[in-house]
C-alpha cells in the first residue's frame, strides 16, 4: 500500500495479491467525508472500470457511480454519474459537478503518488488519454 496525506484528502493506492488487482483510494475529511474508489483488475486495464463515490455531510449523503473506459479518458473528461441514494438537498447537476470535480482531483492525487512511489504514470497502466 502506498498513501499519502495533503490537507484534508489521503490518497491510497492498495494492491490485492488475492484478486491481482490495484484499488484506488481518495477520501476526504472536512465539513463533509468523501470517500471515491475505483479498482483495476484486467492486467492490461481495457475493461471499463466502475467508480464510485460516498459523500457524507452530517445527516446528508449520497452514493453515485460511475463507469469509465481507461483508454479514452482523459484529465478534461466529464463523467456522467448516477446515484443511487441522495439524502440531500443538492440537485442532481450540483451532485454531477462535485462528483466530477472529485474524480478529477482523485486522479491528479492518484498519479502524483504513482510518480512519486514508483516512477509511473497513469499512462503507463493503461490511461493513454490521460
Amino acid at each position: 500500500m502506498i498513501r499519502e496525506t495533503t490537507g484534508n484528502f489521503t490518497t491510497g493506492i492498495i494492491y490485492e495479491k488475492s484478486t491481482d488487482s490495484l484499488n484506488f483510494m481518495f477520501v476526504g475529511e472536512s465539513t463533509a467525508d468523501t470517500i471515491f474508489e475505483m479498482t483495476i483488475g484486467s492486467p492490461d486495464n481495457s475493461s471499463p472500470l466502475n467508480v464510485s463515490m460516498l459523500w457524507i455531510a452530517g445527516s446528508y449523503g449520497f452514493k453515485a457511480t460511475s463507469t469509465i473506459s481507461p483508454s479514452t479518458f482523459y484529465k478534461e473528461a466529464e463523467c456522467y454519474f448516477m446515484f443511487t441514494e441522495n439524502v440531500t438537498p443538492l440537485s442532481e447537476g450540483d451532485i454531477q459537478s462535485l462528483c466530477d470535480s472529485m474524480l478529477k482531483a482523485a486522479f491528479v492525487g492518484w498519479e502524483h503518488l504513482m510518480k512519486k512511489s514508483t516512477g509511473l504514470m497513469m499512462k503507463d497502466i493503461g490511461f493513454t488519454s490521460y
